[in-house]
């Protein structure tokens, strides 16, 4: 990205890559791309990444890119690979010591990149992610009242995470990355739908993240997300039990802990629209049964383990 807009001299400042990330985001991504080049920081590096979108999103990035005169690596997929499969795909072009993803339908802030690589120079080096606070938007930009679960904090190791309602605690788009971390801990886990809690748990297993306290961005929510979507439900769920089995038999864990997070990311399916849609999709979902079965079990007190043992006895898919 050119990074002289400011009028500001980047040289002897760390070089931040920004991936941008595209799937049918014709309506926001505009106000996306502004946000970053409207940074105060001058040292960017930009990649925007469209994941085989069906609507204008490409010839809209390419119209932002010739009107704004912006420098940048712009990839096109011709298949939809998926958000992790994207993500590391732009990893291999990041030239940065310091790396942000975003998805094109959020809004940074113009000071957040320049405050969170000021806050990252002046930490120690076992920090390699630096999140902060954000404000949840809807599609037509209106703010929307949210309930903050948790106190924000640092978090030194991965039980320390764990111990919380840690899902939804770090949005991806609040945090910046030492891009150094990737060859450490390896890239995004491409069998999961949810990439960043993997990956913030990969990352405590050795070394730190830290909270600075602001409002970074603004993170959109729509109906067609994810969560809200029936036809991925399954997908969904299947990613959700991969996480589960890839991280609750941790050992940095005790039983306790295993056996509580099991039960919050059942009872997370329970919740992932609202309780009447939940049940509605029981009915669509090949695997219903044995949804409703796992939210049983965790509800009367079955460890992972104990689960584990009796869905794989009834053969019900539980990756190990």
């Amino acid at each position: 990205m050119s990074t002289d807009f400011r009028g500001l001299d980047p040289r002897g400042l760390p070089l931040v890559s920004i991936v941008a990330t595209c799937y049918n985001q014709e309506s926001f991504l505009k106000e996306t791309l502004h946000s970053i080049k409207a940074q105060i920081y001058p040292n960017i590096q930009l990649i925007i990444m469209d994941d085989c979108s069906q609507d204008e999103s490409v010839d809209k990035i390419k119209e932002w890119i010739d009107r704004n005169e912006v420098t940048c690596k712009f990839i096109s997929h011709t298949e939809n690979k998926g958000i992790c499969k994207t993500l590391n795909e732009a990893l291999e072009y990041c030239e940065g010591k310091y790396y942000q993803a975003i998805a094109c339908d959020d809004i940074l802030f113009p000071d957040k990149i320049e405050l969170q690589v000021q806050e990252f120079e002046k930490s120690d080096e076992d920090v390699m992610v630096i999140f902060s606070s954000w404000e949840l938007i809807n599609e037509f930009g209106n703010t929307i009242p949210r309930r903050q679960l948790v106190k924000y904090r640092d978090y030194t190791d991965y039980s320390d995470f764990f111990g919380e309602e840690f899902f939804g605690i770090i949005v991806a788009g609040s945090v910046l990355i030492r891009k150094k971390v990737f060859e450490l801990i390896g890239n995004y886990d491409e069998e999961l739908i949810a990439e960043d809690t993997d990956l913030w748990l990969r990352i405590l297993e050795k070394y730190k993240i830290k909270y600075y306290d602001m409002i970074a961005f603004k993170y959109r929510r729509l109906n067609t997300s994810l969560t809200k979507t029936a036809t991925k439900t399954k997908w969904l769920y299947r990613s959700i039990f991969k996480f589960l089995g890839k991280h609750l038999d941790n050992e940095y864990l005790t039983n306790n802990q295993i056996n509580a997070g099991f039960k919050r990311y059942i009872k997370g399916l329970y919740v992932i629209n609202n309780r009447t849609n939940w049940f509605k999709l029981i009915i669509k979902n090949k695997f219903s049964f044995f949804t409703c079965f796992h939210f049983m079990m965790a509800t009367l007190g079955f460890t992972y383990h104990q689960a584990v043992r009796i869905t794989k006895f009834l053969g019900v898919f539980i990756p190990g």
